[in-house]
């Protein structure tokens, strides 16, 4: 079996996020209207332990963006964006509780996966018609030798 890139394992354990069913997840890609979602991996250091027997820890940094529907003035959008990204926030730290974590490559085992942040506005349109929404995130795993 060919080995996956670490994003392409975060991606494929997203789409089993109940809150984001039936969501088009991309890599490093939002749309520019309408609903959409992107993993983007954020510059971090890889290894943040070594182990006597060689294996390492790691983490991958990220940030699951969206592109939604921001309304203008009126509040309820906003507050419901901002409520998604609570519920997959509390979705990743149940999970990493549970032990339900992302399927990883051969010699990977994935440890932890959470919110670093809340979801927050990063910027809108020109119109104030879609905002881009994110949330940092980080997965922690150990590679053996």
């Amino acid at each position: 079996m060919e080995e996956k890139a670490i994003i392409e394992c975060i991606k494929d354990y997203f789409k089993g996020c109940p809150y984001l069913d039936n969501k088009n997840i991309n890599i490093d890609f939002l749309g520019d209207e309408g609903e959409s979602f992107s993993i983007e991996e954020v510059p971090a250091s890889i290894i943040t332990k070594r182990f006597i027997d060689g294996s390492k820890e790691k983490q991958c940094l990220f940030v699951l963006a969206s592109r939604l529907f921001f309304g203008g003035i009126e509040n309820q959008h906003k507050i419901d964006n901002l409520h998604l990204f609570e519920k997959i926030s509390n979705w990743l730290e149940s999970n990493t509780e549970k032990d339900v974590l992302p399927t990883l490559n051969n010699k990977q085992t994935a440890t932890s996966i959470e919110a670093l942040s809340s979801g927050y506005l990063f910027g809108t349109d020109k119109v104030n018609k879609y905002a881009r929404y994110q949330i940092q995130c980080k997965l922690i795993y150990e590679e053996d030798v």
